[in-house]
């Protein structure tokens, strides 16, 4: 019959099909509906996680670490005095913990000491801006006046007398 003729549509599978490798002619329909399919994967079981070597992450310890704490201390007790070692600090600071953030398998021992450099790095610097800051706006904004109150001294240059008799 043809399938569009057929106004129930083309006729469907009933059951599943056989396996076309190991099926003959006159096999016998499968009376599970997955029972002749091809598996075309299989997967060993699994294995206990207690056969897995349990092996901490390797322990390294940052080359710059305590230069980064020594100089963001020293900036921010030195404070508008000796901004560049605050900025140095900042900096130095960054780019230790973006070489961390690079390797993540790795436990950092000095960790700590890198980020407590690189954050007393930027208040260094902040504490050095503020102080610039307040120590030349209001020499920028100061202007002069031309009297002050009170009594003023101008002198006088002294007066020579040229009409005196010369010999």
């Amino acid at each position: 019959m043809n399938p569009i003729d057929n106004p129930a549509g083309p006729p469907r599978p009933t059951g599943v099909l056989p396996d076309p490798v190991t099926a003959s002619p006159d096999s016998p329909a499968p009376s599970h509906p997955h029972e002749g399919l091809l598996m075309t994967a299989q997967f060993p079981p699994p294995r206990p996680l207690t056969d897995l070597p349990v092996t901490p992450p390797p322990t390294r310890k940052h080359y710059n670490g305590t230069a980064i704490l020594v100089l963001g201390v020293i900036g921010l007790m030195s404070g508008f005095l000796l901004p560049p070692i605050s900025i140095a600090a900042w900096v130095m600071g960054s780019i230790a913990r973006k070489q961390m953030k690079a390797e993540p398998n790795v436990e950092w021992s000095n960790k700590s000491e890198v980020n407590a450099g690189w954050v007393t790095g930027i208040i260094g610097t902040l504490i050095s801006l503020a102080v610039v800051l307040l120590l030349t706006v209001p020499a920028l904004v100061y202007e002069p006046q031309d009297s002050l109150p009170g009594p003023s001294f101008t002198p006088t240059p002294p007066q020579l007398d040229i009409t005196a008799d010369t010999p």
